[in-house]
């Protein structure tokens, strides 16, 4: 007997390999959206880091320590600037200056907030004790 056309159960495996793939894909897509967003965001972060430190250093201590950068058009970006005097030898002390910049989704509006959402860049330099603060 000559049979034309696909049993039930061959239309049934065909399609359930079918959505696997479709499903592996839509994954994939997903997945290199998330990255491509998070590289994005470190991009920005560690170019505004520059602009801060950069900042900082000219300006001294009186540029601030926190705050946004929304003047600069990107309202969801905080940063934090630490400063520390550190033992160099004996003798020697110099100040470490890291500018931390975080992307802060606008649904957490805390720089403390440590949801894994956030995206952070820090940037860490030394500059002599006898320089201005």
């Amino acid at each position: 007997m000559n049979q034309r056309g696909l049993t039930l159960l061959e239309v049934l495996v065909s399609t359930l390999i079918v959505t696997t793939g479709l499903l592996f894909l839509q994954a994939s897509i997903t997945d290199n959206l998330e990255k491509s967003d998070r590289a994005i965001k470190r991009r920005a972060g560690a170019t505004l880091a520059r602009q801060k430190l950069e900042q900082y250093l000219s300006e001294g201590s009186g540029s601030g320590t926190e705050g946004t950068f929304e003047e600069e058009g990107y309202p969801n970006y905080r940063f934090q600037i630490v400063e520390e005097e550190v033992t160099i030898g004996e003798t020697g002390t110099m100040q470490r200056v890291k500018v931390t910049v975080r992307f802060v989704s606008p649904d957490d509006d805390e720089f403390d907030n440590q949801n894994q959402q956030n995206t952070d860049f820090t940037l860490t330099t030394f500059k002599n004790s006898e320089q201005e603060q």
